[in-house]
């Protein structure tokens, strides 16, 4: 069985943390998101993974190198033009297969649950299944309508109850002839989605299954990449604090996890870190600094007596004499990468 990962845009609701990286490859509890989608993938029994790639192509192969390079092609996208199109550029990996799963690229994903979907895919003799999860009343989201557990349609951007669709899917290629009825959506894009409903009008039996949404995060905002790493900093760490590579502590430290601390990372004396934590590689944490629940990426210098809470301090940052943090907000402060403050900062 082969698996598409759609892992070509730019991640602009992101911004900043998407300046200088797409955002499948921000790091979700110390490893790329993308890597652990694949890795997800590869668990539920798919042989061949397809990744399509696009801006900076070269770090979503950086975050996949450890991967057998024989499992994984990269497919280059043709245009940007939404998720139909970007599927649809995956058609010649793809041609042949019985069925396939299709996962966007900027999930949060789960190796049990893409089992469980392709066990209900199989034991429903279905045509096609969506994988759905119970976010009631956003806006943000397309409302999946069914019918006696079979797909009506996808409701995008309604304010609807309902399930969600998780943007995780099995198909086979009767997709590639809905997507060339598929119209510009109101955006200017080829919608998957929009697919998706053409195939349930021709009568296909699309299954929709529901999931609990404890493990699902769309990462399209800092809010939701935030609160991906607090609950993923949970799940794969409990209270413990992990630490890749060769760090440096000093006296008096404190560490309550889930704490994840990357490579080179330095914590000097007294600082109190408490978890849901991840500080990157290469950073540097002054003596006397209290940080919780926040993320801290790459090659920051976080200065002396500061206090980071529900934050996201981007790469490359430097508080040379402090930050802090007094706000309780979600998140609490979000800085761009290479900020630069000479002087103490106080937010919130």
């Amino acid at each position: 069985m082969k698996a598409v990962v759609l892992a070509a845009g730019f991640g602009k609701r992101l911004h900043p943390l998407t300046v200088n990286r797409p955002k499948h490859v921000l790091p979700l509890a110390g490893k790329p998101l993308v890597a652990r989608i694949v890795d997800s993938v590869i668990e539920a029994g798919v042989d061949e993974v397809g990744v399509l790639v696009g801006y900076r192509s070269e770090l979503i192969a950086e975050a996949l190198k450890t991967f057998e390079q024989g499992r994984l092609k990269y497919i280059e996208q043709k245009e940007i033009a939404g998720t139909g199109a970007a599927l649809r550029d995956c058609s010649e990996f793809l041609a042949g297969e019985k069925h396939f799963l299709v996962v966007y690229g900027d999930l949060t994903v789960d190796a049990h649950v893409l089992k469980q979907l392709l066990s209900y895919f199989v034991d429903g003799g279905f045509d096609g299944a969506v994988a759905a999860v119970m976010l009631e009343g956003s806006e943000s989201y397309g409302v999946v309508e069914m019918r006696e557990g079979l797909l009506v349609r996808v409701r995008e951007k309604e304010r609807l109850s309902g399930p969600v669709n998780a943007g995780i899917y099995v198909l086979d290629g009767s997709v590639f002839d809905a997507l060339s009825e598929v119209k510009l959506s109101p955006r200017g894009e080829i919608e998957l989605t929009d697919a998706l409903n053409i195939l349930a009008s021709w009568g296909k039996r699309i299954g929709v299954k529901i999931f609990d949404r404890g493990w699902w995060f769309d990462v399209g905002r800092p809010t939701d990449y935030l609160a991906a790493n607090q609950t993923y900093l949970r799940k794969f760490f409990n209270q413990h604090v992990v630490v890749e590579g060769s760090v440096s502590l000093g006296c008096g430290v404190s560490l309550k996890g889930p704490i994840y601390l990357g490579p080179g990372v330095t914590v000097e004396r007294l600082c109190s870190i408490e978890g849901p934590t991840m500080v990157c590689g290469k950073t540097t944490i002054k003596e006397g600094t209290v940080v919780k629940g926040s993320v801290i990426l790459e090659n920051c210098l976080i200065g002396p007596r500061s206090r980071v809470v529900n934050s996201i301090v981007c790469e490359n940052s430097v508080f040379s004499e402090g930050l802090e943090v007094l706000g309780e907000g979600f998140p609490a402060y979000v800085c761009e990468p290479g900020y630069e403050a000479a002087g103490r900062v106080k937010v919130g």
